[in-house]
This record gives C-alpha cells, structure tokens and sequence, in this order.
C-alpha cells in the first residue's frame, strides 16, 4: 500500500479515482458476475488504501459502499422481508479492541460474544412456513436477491421439511466442499471448459443456474447461522431466543446443518486465541474460511446497538491475515543461491501479508518475469501461504501509466565474482555464475549449512561467517568443526566472552539428526521435507548416497529431477570427498520416531498382508477413499508408494479421470485395479 506522505494532492486524487474505478470494476465481477479476477484479500488492500487516501483528502466525491450487487435479470427477483447486511471488517487486534470498546460504552456492560467462521460462499436465504420450505433467495443487493428456491432443493444437506412446524427465516452461507470443486474443476478441465478460480465462485455460479439439474450435480453444502424470523406452534416469536448461541441451538435442532465451531469469548485474548486456531486449521477444513465474525451474544443488547448506515453495529468481520496483497515492484535486483544459480528478486513497497511486513518477493527466473510481463513501477499482486517466500502472482496493468520501465535480463553482475559474467543452464530455465565458486556462492552455502533448518549453529549467522571465510579457515563444512576457542579470538570483532559462546554453540552442534544432514548438503530440490523422505526410506547416509537414480524415482513424492540432482551431486567426487570428511567429526543421529517407525516395518514383515513388500502407484480420483486414506492403508499393510510406474510396479490403482500413468502402466504390464477392487484387495484376510 501507497503511503500517503509519500503522494502529492493532486496524485492522491488520481490514485483515489483510479482505485474507485478497480473497486467497482471488481466488486460488480465478485457479486454480479461470480467471476471476480483477484482475491477477497487485493480487494480488501484496495479499499483500505482508498480509505486510508480519502481520509487525507476528504473532498474526492462520495464512494458507493452497497452491501453487494443488483440482481441478475435471468432471474426473478424476491424482495426480502429483512435487510440483508453485511459486516464491517477489521483487520488487526487494534481495531478489534476499538469495536469492542465502543460495543461496551454504548451498553454500558461488560460484554460476552460469539465467535463464528466467516466462511467464504454465498449468502442465502430461506423461508419456512409450518415446517415446509417455500422460497430461497440470494443476498443481491441487500434488499433485492434472486429467487434460487429450485436450486436450493437440489442440495441433500438442506431440508425440504424441518424437524418442527416452525414458521421461519433463516440465514446462512453454500458453498462447495473443496474436495468436490477439485472433481468439479478436473472433469471441466477433461472437457476443455474454462475451471472455476476457487470453490465460492463454484458455488456461486451452481446456485445461479438456470437448469436446477446441473445444480444438482455439483455437490453443494451449507451452513446457518442467523434467524430473521421465527414463530412456533406455541405462538413464541424470535424475541423469546435470548442469544445467539441459543440462535444457533435452535438451528440446529429445527434439522438444518451448522459450522460446530462456535465459541464464546469475554476477553480479547479470548477471541485472538480462537482467530488463531482458525488460522492454523483453515487448510485442513473441507471449506473455506475468510475471516471470522464476532457477535454480541445477548439478543436484547444487540438490538440496543442496532445498525449503522452500512453495517450491524454488534456484530464484525475479523479478517484473517491476508496471503496474497496488492503493492508496488519498486526494483528487481538479482541474488545468487548455494548452487549458484541467479534468482530475480522484486524489491517492493513494504506491505502487510500473512501476518508479516514483506518488503521482497521472488520472481523466480527471466521467463516469469517475461511470462508476467512485469516491470519495474507496476503495481501488482503478491502472495504467500505459511511461512513460504512471497511471489509475484500477477501485474494489474489496468495500473499502468507508462512511467514504468520493462526489465532486461543482464549478461554480468557483480554478485558473480570473476569478470561477472551470467549464463543460461542448457536446457533450462534459470541463469548462474559463469565464475564457479564465487564468494557469495560459497557464502550461502555456509549460511544454509548453519542455518535453523541445517545445523543450527547460533551465533554463526552472515556477519560472523565472513571472516572465517575471508580468512581461510574454513573452506570445506568440517572446517566449521576443527575451529578452536584461539582461531576464533584472532578475528576482528571478537572479544573472550563472544568467541567463548560461538565456540560452544558450534561444539554442541556436532550431534545432527539425519534429515537436517540432508537438508545441509544443499542439493539442489533438496529441501526440508525431501530430506525427510530420504531418511526414512534409507535410515542412513551410506546408503543414500550409494542409491541409483531410478530407485531415488520411485519413492513417493520424488520425481525425476530431483532424483537426478541427488544422485549426480553424490557422484561428484569434491563434494564426497567433503562429506566424508564432515562425517568424521560429527555424530550423526535418527530422530526418535524413525526407530519407532523401523520397528513397526519390522513388526509388519513378520506379520504379512496382501500387499507386503508390494509397490503401488495412485491415479486418478478416488471416490470412496480419499488419496492419504488409501496411501495409509497401503503403508500400515507393510506394502509402499511410488509416483511413477516402473516394471517394479506391482499395482496400479486407477481411479477416475486417471492420466498418462494408466497408458504406462498397460505397456509395462503392470496390474490395474479400480477402485472397487483395490477396496476388494485390502479387505482379503
């Protein structure tokens, strides 16, 4: 996000006018048209941004902030009985706070709340009269939805009749399951149609068809969480529902699904906690989740804070952290990595994303960035999942002034060393060093090597790393590990105290688990979780490095390249000649659960089963079992996983819409299974 400071007036103005103009552009693609073009998170950034600018300039004319979008004409409209509102977001713990204390000022009391997940669909509405369901409606515009009622009775999990004969309206949210807009977009695909973005635009553009029936194959769900209106056959209205969890109760037992996941909270430290553990299992859900909604839980003192003009006043949106966010490429400067291949790296204006202030993102090679089209001074998207590096996603060129400048790939640098100069791989994508071994090269070898991830030697980091190697003393890894107490005392910079701690964190690092040895070699595809494979299929280093690049292919989650880099980097007799020497003056260790895992292996061949010593290839979706389900049965009846079909292949299990390994597996001869009869196999005693 643009700072303020660092715009003029009349640069506010036009920046204001031309986010006005996105801001509608993409909100009518999101709520009209169900095919928005970047995610909630870019759209939420540019609103702030706008927000942040009109508070400067507060005369840039009125902003249209309507709850969603008009009807579509392919419909017949449905007025709602009640306004259908949208929350007012929130981005931090600041400005929760901020709510908080005015709900409490305003009540005059110490408040409990609700706490929901905001999941990411669309809004619904339905009406049921003495039990029965008569219409469904879309939020549209807030006061004006579409009619989806044929639609909505396609879906299994919403009943045509309720438990009771209870007149009501219900609120709630459809979506589709992520496992089956993956099976949705995959058939799509198959057939040369355009995929849906994401599982809310599935679902939106399922509930809006014109043909129920197609609705009906898309597997919807839903859930509910609001009553606008409620009568039982006792003559008790909605008012005798003291507060929303008692909302959600009756919900529940009116035989209408909801989230399980409510909670409630009295603190903020309450509801931090439970936005924390929705942001740690929000990948795991088989829905998706934008943020979640606090309410005030007693009814009669939401209706003492009522509404603003825009928004429920008890009620907010509390977004999660954003994992992909809209800033400026400021410059693309080039830095060279352990193996010494050249990595562009977008120089950015600092920006807010998952949870972190970014201020670079990778830009991978020269053909992203030709591919992107990116240019220094464009404004454009960045995302980031976890605790992964930030990317650039894509250029909003509807951006561009042409003040921006196109990137031309260099022939030299100086990162490089030697004369500087750059060169193209053979055969692939990326750029490297044509000086080998260059300092930089070697020094983020040495930093990976002791970095967290490796061998995590503290107080090793980048500054105390270049006098050892400017000095000579280390030149190989086991260097590291003959330095003394007296060697490091003769560097600048180095006083008893400081020398005596690197000393001692380097002796106590001697002792390293197999994985992290992996992971410090610095093969290239070589990571953390590779490096976990590795050491668990072969339990030691001797035996990984004597491995042939077809069996390093056939474990699981191994493909070809990296197979390759692994067994040309223990080829290489320099780098074997290091790591022996490295193995002679460290300990090298199994973490605590491969043994527990070796002695179960051994456990499972006295204790044989059909698939004992059987390798198995998965392809295709499965139905019944989900991919980890059936790949967890296969390893705890002592049989293994490969990702590609070899002749040492004994099953290939085909399941729907299966690719190219299918074909592979006729010529090779290797035994197909469906499905129904690998289900069928396991099931032998």
């Amino acid at each position: 996000m643009t700072s303020p400071n660092a715009l003029g007036r009349a640069e506010i103005k036009k920046r204001i006018k031309e986010l006005n103009e996105q801001i509608a552009y993409h909100a009518h693609r999101y709520h009209a048209l169900d095919d928005p073009e970047i995610s909630d998170e870019v759209y939420d950034s540019m609103v702030s941004e706008r927000n942040t600018l009109k508070n400067r300039f507060p005369d840039t004319g009125k902003v249209d902030e309507g709850v969603g979008a008009t009807p579509l004409s392919a419909f017949e409209k449905r007025t709602h009985k009640y306004p259908q509102w949208s929350y007012s977001n929130v981005f931090d713990s600041r400005e929760l706070a901020d709510w908080m204390n005015r709900c409490e000022r305003l009540t005059g009391k110490k408040l409990e709340y609700v706490c929901e997940e905001k999941i990411d669909g669309l809004k619904v509405i339905l009406e049921y009269e003495d039990g029965k369901l008569i219409s469904a409606a879309t939020r549209g515009d807030g006061e004006v939805g579409e009619d989806i009622t044929s639609n909505i009775k396609t879906i299994s999990s919403i009943p045509h009749s309720l438990s009771k004969r209870i007149s009501c309206i219900v609120v709630g949210e459809c979506f589709m399951p992520r496992p089956s807009f993956q099976k949705l977009n995959n058939d799509r695909e198959e057939r040369g149609e355009p995929v849906f973005a994401n599982p809310r635009n599935a679902a939106a553009g399922s509930l809006r068809q014109l043909d129920s029936s197609i609705t009906a194959r898309r597997d919807l769900s839903a859930f509910f969480y609001e009553l606008d209106e409620y009568t039982n056959t006792d003559g008790n209205n909605l008012s005798s529902i003291i507060s929303q969890d008692k909302i959600i109760t009756n919900i529940k037992e009116l035989g209408l699904p909801i989230n399980n996941h409510q909670r409630k909270a009295t603190s903020l430290e309450d509801i931090e906690a439970y936005r924390d553990e929705a942001i740690q299992k929000r990948h795991t859900y088989p829905y998706d989740i934008d943020g979640i909604v606090v309410k005030v839980n007693d009814r009669t003192l939401q209706k003492k804070l009522g509404y603003t003009a825009k928004a429920p006043r008890f009620g907010i949106a509390y977004k999660l952290p954003a994992e992909e966010a809209q800033t400026i490429l400021e410059d693309i400067v080039l830095q060279v990595g352990r193996t010494g291949v050249i990595t562009p790296v977008a120089q950015l204006q600092p920006v807010r994303v998952a949870g972190s202030t970014v201020s670079r993102a990778t830009l991978h090679n020269a053909d992203e960035i030709a591919r992107l089209d990116v240019r220094i001074g464009d404004r454009i998207i960045i995302e980031k999942a976890g605790d992964i590096i930030p990317k650039v996603k894509r250029v909003l060129t509807e951006f561009r002034d042409g003040s921006q400048v196109p990137y031309v790939f260099p022939s030299h640098s100086p990162v490089c060393g030697g004369d500087g100069s750059i060169e193209r791989i053979p055969g692939q994508v990326a750029y490297r060093c044509v000086h080998k071994g260059s300092y930089i090269e070697q020094l983020r070898r040495f930093e990976w090597f002791v970095s967290k991830k490796c061998f995590d030697i503290a107080h090793l980091g980048p500054k105390n790393l270049e006098p050892l190697l400017q000095t000579g003393l280390v030149v190989r890894f086991g260097d590291i590990f003959r330095i003394t107490l007296g060697d490091i005392l003769s560097l600048p910079r180095f006083k008893q105290k400081s020398a005596e701690r690197l000393w001692q964190s380097i002796q106590s690092s001697k002792s390293v688990t197999l994985p992290r040895l992996i992971t410090s070699l610095g093969i290239e595809g070589v990571g953390e979780e590779t490096a976990e494979l590795l050491a668990h299929h072969y339990n030691s280093i001797q035996s990984l490095s004597a491995a042939s690049e077809n069996e390093l292919a056939d474990i699981h989650g191994i493909g070809e390249v990296t197979a390759t880099a692994i067994a040309t980097w223990f080829r290489d007799e320099e780098r074997r000649e290091e790591l022996n020497d490295l193995l002679s003056l460290i300990e090298v260790t199994l973490p605590d659960r491969f043994i527990t895992d070796i002695k179960k292996d051994s456990n499972k061949k006295n204790n044989n089963t059909v698939l004992t010593g059987k390798k198995i290839v998965f392809t295709g979706t499965l139905t019944t079992l989900t991919r980890d389900e059936a790949e967890n049965i296969v390893k705890e009846m002592g049989g293994s996983i490969s990702s590609s079909v070899s002749k040492q292949t004994d099953y290939l299990v085909a399941g729907e819409s299966a690719g190219s390994k299918l074909g592979k597996a006729e010529q090779l001869g290797v035994t197909i299974l469906s499905e129904k009869e690998f289900i069928s196999l396991i099931n032998q005693l």
